[in-house]
């Protein structure tokens, strides 16, 4: 192994031990177990079978759940990029269509002089619209 594949499986060891309530060697050792469990489930020539595997790819979630990894919000939001991304923007394009909708009520309203809404026709338009979020 070359010494730039060491080091980046070193880094994550490192990265992973501050986030998790075990040493590097700890978290090393479980990435060793998981990879031995990954040959004796799927082979020696299968990728989970080596340790690298769960380090730097796909497995990586798997030895931080074993490693009980402790994420961040911030770190929680990048993993859950997609979701939340697509929940931004249905809950931004919804809060948008309720600020245009209680907009033109309320200008609405001011311009007719506030009739039948109340002494304050924004906040009661703001109301009304309310239930579509």
């Amino acid at each position: 192994m070359d010494f730039a594949s060491r080091d980046r499986y070193r880094h994550i060891v490192e990265k992973t031990a501050k986030r998790c309530p075990h040493s590097e060697i700890e978290v090393a050792r479980k990435a060793i177990q998981l990879a031995h469990e990954g040959a004796a489930r799927k082979g020696g020539d299968d990728r989970a079978a080596h340790v690298g595997f769960y380090l730097i790819d796909k497995g990586l979630a798997q030895l931080e759940r074993r490693a009980e990894v402790r994420l961040s919000l911030v770190d929680v939001l990048r993993k859950n990029r997609r979701s939340v991304s697509f929940c931004c923007c249905y809950g931004g394009t919804i809060l948008l269509m309720t600020a245009v909708i209680a907009g033109c009520l309320a200008a609405q309203a001011y311009a007719g002089g506030g009739a039948g809404m109340g002494p304050r026709p924004g906040r009661t338009a703001l109301i009304c619209c309310a239930p579509v979020i």
